[in-house]
């Protein structure tokens, strides 16, 4: 009952991640932060500009103050364009969306198998549908690797042929050479004994 219990918990998780994620995206739209950046560098400009100005005067108040400035508008810059990263990250990448969807279901069949698994253990003492799914899901692994060795052994096979292609066409190629020698050389041959025969 705690494991069900856990992936309840995690599924809530998971949920209030996933409207977060929205929310946030939805408030901080892309033309919104483009601005933002835009402003933070003009000010970051100005400010070193003044630092240039301040550094010939005696005032190192008035320095030091800027630094400070200069630094925090760093920090500023650095998550502005973090930000800006993730959002475009996050939008440019729908398999993201897709893979918390599997996770979701995955999450939540085995929250009803094991649901259905307790129920059976309380009233019949057995786990047979616990059994009987791990049975199905070894079958779906072995299938699947079953087909991935079949496949491998089929790529093994098309290079094999490759090669013997390959090798026939290089000897069909040399075959098309030393004919075409050999008709050359009896066309020649030919064309003297006309000339032989006409001169007679």
């Amino acid at each position: 009952m705690e494991a069900v219990e856990k992936l309840q918990l995690l599924g809530l998780i998971a949920n209030d991640a996933k409207s977060r994620g929205h929310q946030k995206r939805s408030k901080t739209d892309m033309h919104t932060l483009l601005l933002r950046r835009s402003e933070l560098e003009q000010r970051y400009e100005t400010l070193m500009s003044r630092r240039s100005n301040l550094r010939g005067l005696h005032n190192k108040k008035a320095y030091l103050k800027n630094q400070i400035d200069l630094q925090g508008l760093g920090e500023s810059l650095r998550e502005s364009i973090q930000t800006i990263s993730q959002n475009l990250s996050e939008s440019n990448n729908p398999n993201l969306a897709k893979n918390l969807v599997k996770v979701d279901k995955d999450r939540y069949m085995l929250e009803s198998l094991l649901r259905l698994t307790l129920k059976e253990m309380e009233s019949e003492f057995s786990f047979h549908t616990l059994v009987t799914q791990v049975d199905t899901q070894l079958g779906d692994v072995h299938n699947l690797s079953a087909s991935k060795k079949k496949r491998q052994e089929i790529q093994r096979d098309i290079k094999q042929l490759e090669v013997l292609i390959k090798r026939e066409r290089e000897i069909f190629e040399k075959d098309v050479k030393i004919r075409d020698q050999e008709i050359k050389k009896l066309t020649l041959d030919l064309q003297h004994l006309k000339v032989e025969r006409w001169s007679l």
